[in-house]
């Protein structure tokens, strides 16, 4: 069952997939069809925001972005 979150964006189950829309009263404008693997991803990433989790990865401060995202260094560390 269809089910509004707020900020025109909608959620969906089909069985598998968490199926996110953006909608304007004429229909779904943008759709992502989250797996599970990565509604645990978001999930996780909810709680690194909120200060609720651990990081799963060292974050970057990257001044070049611009936009002040977070950016991931995956390389491995040394000593690690």
């Amino acid at each position: 069952m269809k089910e509004y979150l707020g900020d025109s964006v909608y959620a969906d189950f089909d069985g598998y997939h968490v199926i996110l829309t953006t909608e304007n009263g004429y229909g779904p404008s943008n759709t992502i069809a989250l797996e599970p693997p990565v509604i645990n991803a978001l999930n996780q990433y909810v709680l690194r925001c909120l200060g609720n989790a651990p990081p799963t990865r060292d974050p970057v401060c990257r001044t070049d972005v611009g936009d002040g995202s977070t950016m991931y260094d995956d390389r491995p560390r040394p000593g690690a």
